[in-house]
């Protein structure tokens, strides 16, 4: 009998033990919260491939340097001296049908997307070609981005409490917050394309504003509602 005692005693500690472990874990309630805050293109990036062939590598390389040089002058002269343009690329090639290939490419920051249309005629009277496409961004995309975070972020927590509410139970504090940024649906590119070299009207581009989406899950603890009634 003292075993049996015993046993049936021990069986009551264990599950007690249990019951306040499983009263440790919270009850929660989960919610998605989306926004999407449009801000204006104020620059844009361009990516421009100059090619050049000749019978050996040298001469394929300097014929590529010389027209290299005349397209950043153009648009140096006009962009601005100090116009930021750099190379992203170089590559010397032995091409079954030219001889040799050489291609450098080079990247343009246009901080006045309305230039874009010169920029890309200029750099093609030279012989360049547009590869990749356009990149528009914006300088104030922190501020959006920002904006788009604090709205998400609200959605969410309104939906979490909602969702509470409905199971007749209170939200007791955040238990965690993170968020996802979602990419913009990418530009539809120009290139690759090659300009022709003779007077055409001027390249139409418009780069429009850009979408910043951003989703925030949040995670809420929760417990009974407070029942009120006299106790006996």
């Amino acid at each position: 009998m003292r075993t049996l005692l015993t046993l049936i005693s021990a069986f009551g500690v264990l599950a007690a033990a249990q019951e306040r472990g499983l009263q440790t874990l919270p009850a929660v309630v989960r919610a998605t919260g989306e926004a999407v805050v449009s801000v204006r293109a104020d620059q844009t990036a361009l990516r421009l491939s100059v090619v050049s062939t000749g019978r050996s590598t040298e001469r394929a390389g300097a014929k590529n340097a010389e027209k290299t040089t005349d397209v950043i002058t153009r648009l140096r002269e006009l962009l601005g001296q100090d116009a930021n343009i750099r190379t992203v690329d170089y590559s010397s090639n032995k091409s079954k049908v030219d001889g040799y290939v050489a291609v450098n490419t080079i990247e343009v920051h246009v901080p006045d997307p309305a230039m874009a249309t010169k920029a890309i005629d200029a750099a093609s009277k030279y012989g360049a070609t547009v590869i990749g496409g356009m990149q528009p961004s914006a300088l104030n995309e922190q501020n959006a981005r920002a904006e788009a975070l604090k709205q998400a972020t609200v959605r969410a927590r309104a939906d979490a409490e909602a969702m509470a509410a409905a199971l007749g139970m209170r939200v007791v504090r955040v238990l965690s917050a993170e968020t996802a940024a979602v990419p913009a649906p990418a530009q539809p590119p120009l290139g690759p394309m090659e300009l022709a070299k003779r007077v055409a009207p001027p390249t139409p581009i418009e780069a429009g504003s850009e979408d910043l989406r951003v989703h925030v899950s949040v995670t809420l603890e929760v417990a009974p509602q407070a029942t009120s009634g006299v106790r006996c």
